[in-house]
């Protein structure tokens, strides 16, 4: 019976599973370049990542930007949710909410690679 490592498969059909700081911007840069073109002038900065010692990186979609204008109350209160082990690197998953009669509105996400205060602050910067 052959035995065959799924990790040597998964590596061929999708490439390193580690991504470095500049592959990681380009491939930001590219994702913002795309929504760029699909939105308004207004719209900017739909993800961003620190230059810091670790990866921060910070989403807000065109809906989250619009629960941003359309909730006023967005700016005083804020719910974060955090998820932990999301993948092999461990990164962290932070949703920010706002709420509403409906429920919790997104106003945005932050994939850290760790929980410390400063990583996190450059996140809520970001």
């Amino acid at each position: 019976m052959y035995f065959v490592d799924y990790y040597h498969l998964f590596r061929q059909a999708y490439g390193p599973t580690q991504v470095s700081h500049d592959e990681l911007r380009q491939r930001i840069s590219a994702i913002n370049n795309e929504l760029r073109s699909a939105a308004s002038a207004d719209d900017e900065n739909f993800i961003a990542m620190s230059s810091d010692e670790v990866p921060i990186v910070a989403v807000c979609t065109p809906m989250m930007k619009r629960v941003h204008r359309m909730i006023k109350h967005s700016a005083e209160l804020v719910f974060v949710d955090a998820s932990g082990h999301m993948d092999r690197q461990n990164a962290r998953v932070f949703i920010l909410l706002t709420h509403s009669a409906a429920g919790g509105l997104p106003l945005g996400v932050l994939i850290l690679a760790n929980e410390q205060c400063g990583t996190i602050a450059a996140g809520f910067h970001l």
